[in-house]
């Protein structure tokens, strides 16, 4: 379950809280529940985003439960800082480049240096500006957990957008469709690639397997969905979004990637409510 924001209609989001349900992909039910804040800082040809998240998920397994003690893994957190700096290079090209540590661990044994990643990105965007259409083109590489286990991969993005009423994203790992109504209303279709890896802290017993300590957490799937969001004043807007994830992957791995269990996941339909609160 991925999180989008209709830029086209608020400017600049400052805090967004959301829940978001997945049920019944095989046996399994996932929810989470997240905060995220933003700063942006500007100069004269440079521009700093800060972001940082906290997401907590919930894992209800009702199958094999006598296999595999599922209560070390119910809940785990997710938490990330992210700096993003926009710098121009003249003639309408920029560099963008990308930082985030994360965190992700169910944390049943306190800190270590296994439950972060490094996050991390680099690219070239190039702009072309008329009275009033933009275009861009962005193409770079990254390293992220999109797949799951974090690798590196590439970055492409094109992107066109018409004034405040719509615009246009093309590329990995996220496409978007964003139409604004009007002044308090808009909508968004998007598809995007998604992977978590979270560290399971303490050990895990699987049966006829044995005991596994610092096995991983390893989801990766595809999002398709619809959002609508409503401005319900100046300040505040609240959002719902649907659609269906197809969940290609969900397993228990040790620390040299051979599986412990496969939950052998479906996909499912799934749900989001949020509310965000934003300036000009």
């Amino acid at each position: 379950m991925i999180s989008s924001t209709l830029q086209a209609q608020i400017p600049r989001e400052i805090a967004s809280f959301d829940y978001s349900l997945l049920p019944n992909i095989n046996n399994t039910d996932i929810s989470e529940t997240s905060i995220r804040l933003n700063h942006q800082f500007n100069w004269a040809n440079t521009t700093l985003q800060l972001h940082g998240t906290y997401l907590q998920r919930q894992y209800q397994f009702y199958g094999n439960t006598a296999l595999i003690n599922f209560g070390n893994f119910e809940t785990t957190h997710f938490l990330q800082f992210k700096g993003t700096v926009n710098r121009s290079l003249g003639k309408n090209w920029k560099l963008q480049s990308e930082i985030a540590p994360s965190l992700a661990s169910n944390l049943e044994n306190g800190l270590s240096t296994r439950d972060w990643v490094l996050n991390q990105s680099v690219g070239l965007v190039k702009e072309w500006n008329g009275p009033n259409r933009k275009v861009s083109l962005k193409f770079g590489a990254g390293r992220g957990t999109f797949f799951g286990k974090p690798q590196f991969v590439p970055i492409l993005k094109y992107g066109i957008s018409h004034g405040n009423k719509w615009s246009l994203n093309l590329g990995f790992p996220k496409s978007d469709y964003i139409q604004v109504i009007n002044e308090r209303n808009s909508i968004a279709s998007f598809i995007a690639v998604n992977g978590t890896y979270t560290n399971l802290s303490g050990n895990i017993s699987i049966d006829d397997l044995g005991t596994f300590e610092h096995a991983k957490l390893v989801q990766n799937g595809i999002d398709f969905g619809l959002e609508y969001l409503f401005r319900i004043q100046p300040n505040f807007t609240t959002s719902l979004k649907s659609g269906y994830s197809m969940v290609n992957s969900l397993e228990i791995q040790d620390e040299n990637e051979n599986i412990l269990y496969d939950f052998d996941p479906n996909g499912s339909v799934y749900i989001s409510i949020g509310l965000k609160y934003n300036i000009k």
